[in-house]
């Protein structure tokens, strides 16, 4: 659990104890990990094994973050291992052109263009997410959550194949 501002400008962890841990003093929102770095306290438990053997495999150590050179000096970080979005609403869309914006960009905003206008008795249907996450968290992995999808490269690159619909004999040797 990260708790207040440590000595280095980073969140002191807490280790959580077996009676707050009973308690349910925290959650698993309040878990976080650490990318090793050099204001980073790492953790004194069986997790400390798993980042020494990772940071091994990549030729690292501990000392590997320090730098003379003030700007290649790695700080490292604590991150949330589950972080709940924020104001998350959502909305179905209908629409006829998949080449049509489904949401207003940036952009769009700065020049004053209107929210695009979904069509009611369109083929085609979208939901319109809108979020907000602290930095250093992904969309992506929000997307994978809630759509149950691999954001592994060859599935994202299958999704990408037009469909082709088998034929009756490939059909029948799959049953």
């Amino acid at each position: 659990k990260g708790g207040d501002s440590g000595p280095h400008g980073l969140p002191e962890p807490h280790v959580v104890t077996a009676e707050e841990a009973a308690a349910r003093t925290y959650s698993i929102e309040d878990v976080v990990l650490p990318l090793p770095g050099t204001k980073v306290v790492m953790p004194q438990n069986e997790l400390a094994e798993v980042y020494t053997e990772l940071l091994a495999r990549q030729r690292l150590e501990p000392a590997s973050f320090h730098h003379k050179v003030k700007e290649m000096v790695m700080p490292g970080a604590y991150r949330r291992l589950v972080q709940r979005p924020r104001d998350l609403s959502w909305q179905y869309f209908r629409y006829t052109d998949p080449r049509v914006p489904l949401a207003r960009t940036d952009l769009a905003r700065l020049r004053g263009d209107p929210e695009p206008q979904g069509v009611a008795d369109g083929p085609r249907l979208a939901v319109v997410l809108r979020f907000t996450l602290p930095p250093s968290t992904y969309a992506t992995m929000l997307l994978r959550e809630l759509t149950k999808q691999s954001t592994d490269l060859t599935h994202q690159l299958e999704l990408n194949q037009p469909h082709v619909a088998p034929t009756s004999a490939e059909h029948a040797k799959e049953e």
